[in-house]
């Protein structure tokens, strides 16, 4: 996360150099406008990503404090479990839709 920071910022510093040396209003406007876009749509896909890499991981790694972003051991388990198990069902709530 601190590195996607200070390339953000190196980009920003340099967007910045770049006005001083003669980039137009016009320019600025639209290095902004998609930067804000992109973080946007960075933001939104970070739920998503939490929840697959959550999948991946045993009941004491997804409760674990501070969280990890990256699981430590991939169950691939978890997800014939969850198609099994009676009690929540996919595979028939899958079927019955």
């Amino acid at each position: 996360m601190k590195y996607v920071f200070w390339c953000y910022a190196a980009y920003w510093i340099v967007l910045g150099l770049g006005a001083a040396v003669g980039f137009s209003a016009k320019r600025l406007r639209i290095h902004l406008k998609y930067n804000v876009l992109v973080l946007g749509a960075i933001l939104m896909m970070l739920p998503f990503y939490w929840m697959v890499a959550t999948s991946f991981k045993d009941f004491a790694e997804a409760l674990l404090y501070p969280p990890t972003w990256w699981p430590q051991n991939f169950l691939w388990a978890n997800y014939p479990e969850a198609w099994k198990k009676p009690e929540v069902g996919f595979g028939r709530y899958y079927l019955v839709s």
